[in-house]
């Protein structure tokens, strides 16, 4: 579980062989809508036909446009996007009343963060070289991905899948530092991008 969103291990009903991975929106991101509710005081003489307010009525639940959107656009960036250490994208749902939207993706089953700790010399020279093979492959398609962290980078079979295209950009090749600043996990950053005066 993340911050915007859950996600599960599920049967691939594309193949019926192996899993794939389920990313759904929090139900946190939904937000009741702001519209104040006037109490009705009723005194003893009031009819209880009368009453026009009806205290039980539920406020239907608005989605978070802007998250909403950030999962749609990093499914249809993804989507687009065709390397062997990227993760794929099968499906985008939009969600409805009763379900939150949701992205299905290929299975890895640990980030670097927690496999490293098993990983040889050699697995690590050869993720390395997949993590930059990845990376120069979305540089050369104007993408920066303005949030690369050992999280971020899933192992599957020993391999680098790099994922969590939500805060991706494409390039504007005017300026590279204004338009990521404050962007991404804090610790990751280029210090070109950290601080802008020098």
């Amino acid at each position: 579980e993340g911050a915007t969103s859950i996600v599960y291990k599920v049967k691939n009903c594309l193949t019926n062989k192996g899993v794939l991975c389920l990313k759904i929106l929090n139900s946190i991101i939904f937000k009741k809508s702001n519209q104040s509710q006037t109490a009705t005081i009723k005194n003893d003489n009031d009819n209880d036909d009368d009453d026009d307010f009806d205290d039980n009525e539920e406020e239907e639940p608005q989605i978070n446009t802007d998250i909403a959107r950030q999962i749609f656009n990093e499914y249809l960036l993804l989507n687009n996007l065709n390397h062997p250490n990227i993760i794929k994208v099968y499906g985008f749902y939009l969600g409805d009343k009763n379900h939150n939207p949701a992205i299905l993706l290929e299975y890895c089953k640990s980030n670097l963060e927690e496999a490293i700790k098993n990983l040889d010399d050699i697995d690590l020279v050869r993720i390395i070289y997949e993590i930059c093979s990845a990376m120069k492959y979305i540089h050369d398609k104007k993408i920066i991905h303005r949030d690369l962290k050992m999280k971020n980078i899933l192992i599957s079979d020993k391999h680098a899948k790099i994922c969590d295209f939500g805060i991706s950009k494409i390039i504007d090749l005017t300026t590279y530092t204004s338009m990521t600043h404050g962007i991404g996990t804090l610790p990751f950053i280029a210090p070109e991008v950290f601080n802008e005066d020098e």
